[in-house]
């Protein structure tokens, strides 16, 4: 027992490297002593019991050694513990029972430390494929693929899902990757509600198209829509797909303005397209920035683009005109962008059943074939919009001539004057002047379900409803242009809006003449104090003037007539007040003035019971409008303030 003291204190020795070696050395001669003990007091006990026969105290055993002490002289027996005391043992007790609560309570620990991280992993679980569910109840498609990555970030399972918010399935032959990485976030620390799923992206997101209609030469910043406040799965996806799809639609349109041979050109993402003398289109592609996102909100139905702001417009419905058209046109090309892919849909279909016929077998590569076709087709995007809005700013000053050609004739005529205008589809590019669509026609009837060349309006200007009216085409292919419809000559077309307005001057001019000269023949006395004055027959000269002779006997009582000529000439520029140039030819005199319509004196509407009708028997039967239709002028009162002036100058 000795020895097994000294190995407890041996164990307890501390030494450095050399003495750790003694140490060792020391506890194993210890061992070595203290197990020859036991083999000696067990040999003795042999030795003791001579008679027995196996086991201890056996002397028949030939291979026992022989001991070098006497028998009996080494034994064992049990040391009896002295008994503790009632403290002693409560204190025991105690200790034991503290240290089991402690065991206990650190198992405890360890179990709830555990629980936790379970209901962690369960809640993240839950919030990944709720993340997931919500995905794929809003219609995107989630797929999964092995992989080989084992970050801290990502699913080690064997295999990673994915996202596809791309257009290939829909015809796009965009080469973007559009797979977005559904990754679990584990640095997440944020709010119970929030979630810990997020998506890598391949590509960077957030570039739009913007397209603008500016004036030439007017400075302009870019308005881009405000981005949303709440930046959830669904919306970074939608962002991601808008992007690559405007991005698609951008290479279309740099591809489309590489080939066309107009003044177009592309600088910094930008595309600039000249449309008039006035106006110029651009389209850009890029990332919003803080210094041009104006104080707006836009739901998520109106996320299109704004148009320009230009500092140097003064009208601000010009401006917002500008806008909401350049709106309508990002819309167009988006269309035309979807319509493309259905056109890509059809013809992958065409192509796949017409391979199965029998005897139409696929050759080898024909996919390919088929798919490089489908990239080389022309694309009409660009030029479509081009043509649209070349067609859009000619029809806008053809519309803004005729507004002020008839301005003043509206406000001076004794007649409604109205403006008609259809919008139509030409069928085929128009060659002569009876090829023109006009409504009430059998020509519009046959041609109004044919295949659409290109845009038209057909436009209507009746004076009244005596005077024939002033109708031409406005068309927009092949090029923007106006065709008169003209019932002595044929019409060419006219693309300059200078000439139009001239021509449309004329037109005007020869139909109010020629109306006048109605008014004039319908005149039965013109002076009742000069009864030998005779009515002359107005009619209409070469140069669109109305001449008139009057007879009437000279003043030194002979028979002898004298020839008065009046030459009425009507003006209707737009810069000015409506005149008729009155020119009256007596012998070798001439006499000279010019009246203007707006000095007609003007009549108040009458009612019914206010007395007696004592309208002229013309007016009776060619006339039909009221006063408030014509802002108080009446034939009558036209033919009387016309015979007056032209009395006064005889």
């Amino acid at each position: 027992m000795v020895g097994a003291s000294s190995t407890s204190s041996a164990v307890a020795v501390r030494a450095t490297s050399p003495q750790g070696i003694y140490a060792k050395l020391w506890h194993a001669q210890s061992e070595i002593g203290l197990a020859l003990d036991v083999l000696n007091i067990i040999i003795s006990s042999y030795q003791i019991n001579p008679g027995t026969t196996g086991g201890i105290g056996s002397t028949n055993n030939g291979a026992m050694p022989n001991s070098a002490l006497p028998p009996g002289s080494l034994k064992c027996d049990y040391v009896p513990r002295a008994p503790l005391s009632l403290q002693t043992m409560i204190s025991n007790e105690k200790m034991a029972l503290g240290s089991k609560k402690h065991q206990l309570r650190s198992a405890a620990a360890i179990l709830m430390q555990g629980a936790q991280k379970l209901k962690k992993v369960m809640a993240d679980e839950s919030q990944f494929w709720g993340g997931a569910l919500r995905l794929r109840k809003n219609n995107w498609c989630i797929v999964s693929a092995k992989t080989g990555h084992h970050s801290t970030n990502r699913i080690t399972g064997g295999s990673q899902l994915y996202v596809h918010y791309g257009f290939q399935d829909v015809g796009s032959l965009f080469g973007s990757r559009s797979y977005a990485e559904l990754v679990r976030n584990q640095s997440f620390s944020g709010p119970k509600k929030a979630t810990s799923i997020e998506l890598n992206f391949p590509n960077k997101t957030g570039k739009v198209i913007v397209v603008s209609l500016v004036q030439q030469g007017a400075s302009h910043t870019f308005k881009m829509p405000t981005s949303r406040t709440k930046s959830t799965l669904h919306n970074q996806l939608l962002d991601a797909q808008n992007t690559l799809f405007d991005g698609e639609l951008y290479h279309e349109l740099t591809n489309e303005a590489r080939s066309m041979n107009n003044s177009v050109s592309i600088v910094d993402n930008e595309i600039f397209m000249p449309i008039s003398d006035e106006l110029e289109l651009k389209i850009a592609y890029r990332m919003p920035t803080s210094e041009n996102i104006p104080n707006l909100s836009l739901s998520s139905s109106e996320d299109m683009v704004m148009g320009e702001s230009h500092d140097g417009i003064e009208n601000p419905n010009m401006t917002n005109s500008l806008n909401r058209t350049a709106n309508i046109l990002r819309c167009a090309m988006q269309l035309m962008q979807h319509r493309r892919y259905r056109q890509n849909i059809k013809e992958r279909t065409d192509s796949f059943f017409k391979s199965s016929r029998p005897g139409g077998g696929r050759t080898a590569g024909s996919f390919g074939h088929i798919q490089q076709t489908l990239q080389q087709r022309p694309t009409a995007v660009l030029s479509m919009t081009l043509q649209a809005l070349q067609y859009y700013s000619f029809s806008k000053r053809i519309r803004d001539v005729i507004g002020r050609a008839t301005r003043n004739i509206k406000q001076n005529w004794w007649e409604p004057v109205d403006v008609y205008s259809i919008d139509v589809k030409a069928s085929t590019p128009i060659q002569s002047n009876s090829e023109l669509l006009i409504p009430g026609t059998s020509n519009f009837s046959s041609r109004g379900t044919t295949t659409n060349h290109g845009m038209g309006s057909v436009v209507s200007i009746n004076l009244g409803d005596k005077a024939p009216a002033v109708r031409f085409v406005i068309r927009s292919h092949p090029a923007p242009c106006v065709i008169l419809q003209l019932t002595d000559r044929p019409s060419a077309p006219i693309m300059h809006v200078t000439e139009f307005e001239r021509v449309l001057e004329q037109e005007l001019t020869t139909r109010a003449i020629g109306r006048i000269c109605e008014i004039l023949n319908s005149i039965k006395s013109w002076n009742d104090s000069l009864p030998t004055l005779q009515s002359p027959k107005f009619v209409i000269d070469i140069d669109k003037r109305c001449v008139g002779v009057f007879h009437m006997l000279r003043r030194d009582n002979s028979t002898a007539l004298s020839t008065s000529t009046v030459i009425l000439q009507l003006d209707i520029s737009a810069e000015r007040a409506i005149s008729i140039s009155i020119n009256t030819k007596h012998g070798s005199i001439n006499r000279y003035k010019i009246v203007y319509l707006e000095d007609q004196q003007l009549q108040l509407p009458q009612s019914e019971d206010a007395g007696t009708n004592n309208s002229h028997p013309y007016d009776t039967a060619n006339s039909s409008m009221t006063l408030h239709q014509t802002a108080g002028r009446t034939m009558e009162g036209f033919r009387e303030w016309l015979r007056q002036s032209i009395i006064a100058e005889l």
